[in-house]
């Protein structure tokens, strides 16, 4: 029984020193990641809409009502219900005239998991371009998606 213990809490040990590890290098890592993330966000704006001088989110914008846009209307998007628009951002040229849209889309319809991209919309509905965020699909199958 003394042993049953012994080995309790060597394990009990070794889980506490593993968690505090992780936890530190978690937080070491947040904040460069977080800026890596924002970088890649920022280029993907300006591969979608070179002309704009910048970029702003747009205010009120709801996830929830924009999966009920896209699920009513005359055109309903079926097939699509695990889609999400998960941000939308309008991008202005020098003179702040509007150009367009962003929107920040993921969809779990990949293999591999969830895919994430940036669309750009121009004011006249058509769409100006399109930047892959996030992609894990099978090298040289669903990896073509991006060529």
């Amino acid at each position: 029984m003394n042993a049953l213990i012994k080995d309790c809490i060597k394990l009990v040990t070794i889980t506490v020193i593993a968690g505090a590890a992780l936890g530190a290098v978690y937080g070491i890592t947040k904040a460069p990641i977080a800026a890596q993330e924002e970088k890649a966000q920022m280029e993907a704006y300006a591969a979608v809409f070179p002309e704009a001088a910048d970029f702003t989110e747009v205010e009120g914008f709801s996830q929830e009502a924009a999966a009920e846009v896209l699920a009513s209307g005359e055109n309903p998007i079926a097939g699509h219900d695990d889609d999400e628009i998960t941000s939308v951002v309008e991008a202005v040229d020098a003179s702040g005239e509007s150009l367009g849209y962003i929107f920040n889309v993921t969809t779990a319809e990949g293999y591999g998991g969830d895919i994430s991209l940036t669309v750009g919309i121009q004011a006249d509905g058509t769409v100006n371009g399109y930047s892959i965020l996030s992609i894990n699909e099978t090298a040289g199958l669903g990896m073509n998606a991006q060529n």
